[in-house]
């Protein structure tokens, strides 16, 4: 069995072959986004080429190879309008794109962030679809009403792949739009602000079935008519996946932001919630900036690798009474320095912080955790975690959770999650 698995992040998309033994190949390609002051935006259309051109080139480096199957994930929250062919009408909009930040004024004039939140899960911010749908309205009120659906990157692709427009539960859920509790887009949010939600796609489970690859498509893919695509998700929760989320087990990926990810009712005040399998909700906290923080601090003090950095915190072992605050979104600091600090308590303490952060994330009923993305790479940092926790801490075996979560999803199961080393317990 071979799924082929897309995952389109933000700079970067990965297509890869995985089979029921593991990951065949796998290939990336980058694209770019344009920035200017608080305006970010791509091009749906690199979107497509770029997948292609790496599904090419996947196939290339085994001809021989059969796809069975198709899943496709994305980055969320980022949006593109299109008209009734699928033909997008400007750049999408992404989820890094801070111009609505009027928009969430006016939406907390007319609504308690308390009702927002009890809806969909999410706290206002200029991030998520409405405030941006908002601006859309009253900066560029043609390509509103020109607009047939707003398609997230994965639906986008799903559209391109078989012409049919659909998301599922927790691509919709990064709108502000869809309410999690009862698994639709919310009627109320969308009479109180005027948003046609009949210009989103239907809603579904992810793994459930969109459609099979078209002529045209198949053409360019170079991939034989009526290969099946599932539907894929948003990439982080395909990543939890992949690591091998459950009931009693916590995700965490340790990237450029901290992301922890459980299905156990978690009382974190700044949490978000997802609809995610259609029975479960999910739990999503983020540290915005620790691996961001870890680069800085790597460049700062003139390391010439993590691996040396991560050598001289194993040497020190000790924060010597310094307290780092790595949250620099919103002013990081750093506490308690005196003449004997060195180099390798500034390193411990920061470990120290985010593994303390991390353990604040974690609900009670929670018994294990499993670790990936690149600051998993960090023994000190993974076994700073499991000091915070006091539970069991492993580290998955792959980086790449995310396209093995939707492969998962495409084979109904029969591919199963990243096996996984124990670090410390």
């Amino acid at each position: 069995m071979n799924i082929l698995s897309v995952d389109i992040g933000t700079t970067l998309i990965k297509c890869a072959l995985v089979g029921t033994d593991g990951f065949t190949l796998i290939t990336s390609g980058e694209y770019s986004t344009r920035t200017e002051g608080k305006i970010s935006e791509q091009d749906a259309h690199a979107w497509w080429t770029t997948v292609v051109k790496c599904i090419k080139e996947l196939l290339a480096m085994n001809p021989k190879a059969t796809v069975e199957a198709i899943c496709v994930g994305s980055q969320g929250i980022t949006f593109v309008p299109v008209d009734r062919k699928g033909e997008p009408l400007c750049s999408a909009i992404t989820w890094i794109d801070g111009r609505a930040e009027t928009q969430v004024l006016q939406i907390q004039d007319k609504l308690a962030q308390e009702r927002i939140f009890s809806i969909t899960g999410k706290h206002c911010l200029p991030c998520y679809t409405l405030p941006k749908l908002l601006w859309l309205k009253e900066n560029a009120n043609s390509i509103y009403k020109q607009a047939y659906r707003f398609l997230f990157p994965a639906d986008y692709l799903n559209y391109r792949m078989t012409g049919c427009f659909m998301t599922d539960y927790t691509m919709a859920s990064g709108s502000m739009l869809f309410d999690v509790n009862r698994k639709c887009w919310s009627e109320e949010l969308a009479e109180l602000f005027d948003i046609d939600i009949g210009k989103f796609p239907d809603v579904k489970k992810f793994g459930s079935k969109v459609g099979v690859l078209c002529g045209e498509a198949a053409r360019e893919l170079k991939l034989p008519q009526g290969i099946p695509v599932f539907l894929g998700g948003q990439d982080q929760k395909l990543a939890a996946i992949g690591a091998g989320i459950g009931a009693e087990t916590a995700t965490v990926s340790l990237g450029t932001a901290t992301a922890v990810c459980t299905l156990a009712l978690n009382p974190v005040k700044k949490c978000s919630v997802f609809a995610f399998d259609g029975v479960s909700p999910f739990y999503e906290c983020v540290l915005d900036t620790s691996g961001a923080t870890i680069r800085w601090l790597c460049n700062l003090l003139g390391f010439e690798s993590y691996a040396q950095m991560d050598a001289l915190a194993e040497q020190t072992q000790s924060s010597g009474g310094v307290f780092f605050d790595p949250n620099f979104v919103s002013g990081g600091k750093i506490e308690n320095l005196n003449l004997g600090t060195q180099r390798g308590h500034l390193v411990c303490a920061l470990y120290k912080s985010i593994a303390e952060a991390v353990a604040d994330m974690i609900p009670d009923a929670v018994r294990e955790i499993v670790l990936f993305g690149g600051g998993a790479k960090s023994a000190p940092l993974c076994k700073a975690v499991a000091q915070a926790l006091k539970k069991p801490v492993f580290v998955s075996d792959t980086v790449e959770t995310a396209v093995l979560g939707g492969a998962i999803l495409a084979s109904d199961g029969k591919i199963k999650a990243a096996g996984r080393k124990r670090i410390y317990a």
